[in-house]
């Protein structure tokens, strides 16, 4: 069974958001005091914080992809991706960049990654499903 993992992009919004959160959660918690309550909800709050940096990423296995979010987790049969599309967006996704891969599958679903090496990526998961379709940004690079 064969592993390919990517990592996630990681911009500096998304540095500042995270890290940001993390010197304010730990600066709020120490000035606070130390009280039970705070430890719990400061340290519950860290350990997710850096659980999505550093877990963030994606992985294709076989005929699965695999979405990464820190604790969330998301499978993917890659035959039933549709389309791919590129799009820069900073709202919530399993991604730490806003330059992103749209990864339409299944009847109505989606879902924004931000892959590192994102020409590799998609060589991948058109290697597997040559069905995929690519919008007129993704093909100039194939």
């Amino acid at each position: 069974m064969v592993l390919i993992y990517f990592g996630s992009i990681k911009d500096t919004i998304y540095f500042f958001a995270v890290w940001g959160t993390i010197a304010v959660v730990l600066f709020g918690t120490i000035i606070d005091g130390l009280y039970p309550a705070g430890i719990l909800i400061g340290g519950t709050t860290l350990i997710l914080l850096f659980w999505m940096w550093f877990g963030t990423g994606y992985v294709i296995q076989q005929e699965t992809l695999i979405v990464k979010f820190g604790p969330f987790k998301k499978k993917i049969n890659i035959e039933g991706i549709k389309r791919t599309s590129k799009e820069k967006n900073v709202w919530a996704a399993p991604a730490l960049a806003a330059d992103r891969l749209r990864i339409h599958y299944g009847l109505y679903e989606e879902i924004s990654i931000s892959p590192k090496n994102k020409e590799e990526f998609v060589k991948l998961l058109l290697e597997k499903n040559k069905k995929i379709e690519l919008d007129e940004e993704l093909i100039e690079v194939h």
